[in-house]
């Protein structure tokens, strides 16, 4: 299902700061069919399950947008005057307060609740030598639920990684462990009529990206284990396997094109829903229109094949053409928007598959001084294939500002709306939520 990044507004070419490692010695520029259309993915509002049936491609993108997010984050590293001796650091905290007006997402009886969420987060950056950099960033934090305390938990931010750059002439490898604990319920769509959503997702993984300047190739594995953490058992436990290689030419220095290959093997620990293979084969292209705007779109042909021994006699194999699109555009110094879309398979929180697709607008307005507002909206429809719910439609607008109180110190706020339509009716429900927060950067 569509992704839940966050979108960065910045089209430029970030610079590499000249303590971090380079390849062959000289600084080079991010570039390259790797280098995502900023704003890949969506904002919170804009989310759904992030366990996209074309798995392979997503880790390939989720491996560039972390390269991308690590590159931002070392660049601002070396802004802060925190070292350890040759280790540069950051640490932030924040404290959320958040009203939600459905939190067990029902169709009947809704509950509402006030949620207080303290946070913390630290980012190191070590480069081990001229030839390799150690990365680390944890972001913890904590929802206290006032009235439902049994649905109080503590979530992972999103971007928490340990990552390991070694760069070997033309090559860059990267090894990495990305953990992952869920805490928004209403911003996945096939959860209805609980709260108690919780799902610890670890990858491990390599990859490995030859720059030959006008030809890339990148080839990953990555191996994830999935927990559910809630008092309804553990349906959606289990483990993927999966693999991926793109290969991509420089056509014009503003525009890259090539392949995009995956395959993987998810097998579920309860039996429950069936093991299934899913392979990949497809194609890329990714336009510089100009410094304000770039576009990027994979698409390709993906398909579903369950097991169909035992319980699962009858099921049969299924395939559908899958496509992604990622427009990034900053219309002028007022107006900025990231638009995204999708259409594929998708594996639900509770392990079921879908046929889904969706969009997902998040304008940016600059209209006011020293104030940022977004107004994103979200449209999905979803068709069940092993899920247990046949069709759904899923709806989200939202409202979010945010504003620099002082240098280090920065407050949001933001009124968000959700709506599913299901085919069945007790799956249905529309839920509000309001909050604001401080985050403190030291």
């Amino acid at each position: 299902m569509l992704s839940r990044r966050e979108p960065s507004l910045e089209c430029s070419k970030p610079i590499r700061p000249d303590w971090v490692p380079t390849i062959r010695g000289r600084s080079r520029p991010a570039r390259g069919p790797w280098m995502p259309a900023a704003g890949i993915g969506l904002a919170l509002l804009a989310g759904a399950c992030d366990a996209s049936a074309q798995e392979a491609l997503q880790a390939s993108l989720a491996d560039t947008d972390s390269a991308q997010a690590r590159r931002q984050a070392i660049i601002n590293l070396g802004r802060q005057n925190l070292k350890l001796g040759p280790v540069r650091l950051r640490f932030e905290a924040g404290l959320g307060t958040e009203f939600n007006s459905n939190v067990n997402n029902r169709n009947e009886n809704p509950e509402s609740d006030l949620i207080f969420r303290p946070s913390v987060r630290t980012r190191a950056a070590w480069p081990v030598s001229d030839k390799n950099l150690l990365y680390l960033d944890v972001g913890v934090g904590y929802s206290a639920y006032v009235s439902n305390t049994e649905l109080s938990r503590y979530y992972l931010e999103p971007g928490t990684e340990l990552s390991f750059d070694l760069f070997i002439k033309d090559l860059v490898i990267n090894f990495h462990d990305r953990p992952s604990l869920s805490q928004y319920a209403y911003t996945d769509p096939t959860v209805s009529g609980t709260g108690d959503y919780a799902q610890f997702e670890n990858t491990v993984g390599a990859s490995v990206l030859w720059d030959l300047n006008e030809a890339q190739l990148k080839v990953g594995y990555d191996h994830v284990n999935y927990w559910e953490l809630t008092s309804a058992g553990n349906r959606g436990d289990g483990s993927t396997e999966l693999t991926y290689l793109s290969a991509g030419l420089e056509v014009q220095p503003e525009l890259w094109t090539g392949i995009d290959l995956g395959a993987s093997w998810i097998s579920y620990d309860s039996g429950q829903y069936p093991d299934a293979f899913q392979g990949s084969v497809g194609g890329f292209a990714r336009y510089i229109v100009s410094d304000l705007m770039n576009v990027r779109l994979n698409a390709g042909y993906v398909t579903y094949s369950p097991d169909n021994s035992g319980a699962f006699a009858g099921l049969e194999d299924t395939g559908t053409w899958y496509a992604q699109l990622a427009l990034n555009h900053r219309v002028n110094q007022y107006v900025s928007y990231v638009l995204s879309a999708q259409q594929g398979f998708s594996v639900s929180f509770y392990g079921g598959t879908y046929e889904t697709y969706g969009a997902a607008l998040t304008p940016n307005w600059h209209v006011l001084r020293k104030i940022t507002l977004s107004t994103p909206l979200t449209y999905e429809h979803s068709t069940g294939v092993t899920g247990s719910e046949p069709e759904f439609d899923y709806y989200g607008a939202g409202l979010i500002a945010s504003r620099p109180l002082m240098e280090r110190l920065n407050a949001s706020a933001y009124v968000n709306g959700y709506v599913k339509d299901s085919a069945l009716a007790t799956a249905s429900y529309t839920v509000w939520v309001v909050g604001v927060g401080l985050r403190y950067a030291f």
